[in-house]
């Protein structure tokens, strides 16, 4: 779970976010759309791939690892 603290015009505002919470917000709920897309764009297949690097702010996102992971390698 993730707490989110904020003041806003003096009042003190909390809300704990659960990873379901977040798989709800669109960018995430669609990842795994753009990377099937990506990959049919690019003309490859996933079983073509033998590993896949992320970059910047989103490798520090555990969810985007996961969903990485739910695509790439189901089980």
């Amino acid at each position: 779970p993730i707490s989110i603290l904020r003041t806003y015009q003096w009042n003190r505002l909390e809300h704990v976010c659960q990873e379901i919470d977040f798989r709800e917000i669109t960018i995430f709920s669609q990842l795994q759309e753009y990377l099937q897309s990506s990959l049919d764009k690019a003309g490859i297949k996933k079983e073509d791939l033998h590993s896949v690097e992320v970059i910047g702010g989103g490798s520090r996102i555990p969810l985007i690892g996961k969903i990485l992971k739910e695509f790439y390698d189901p089980v």
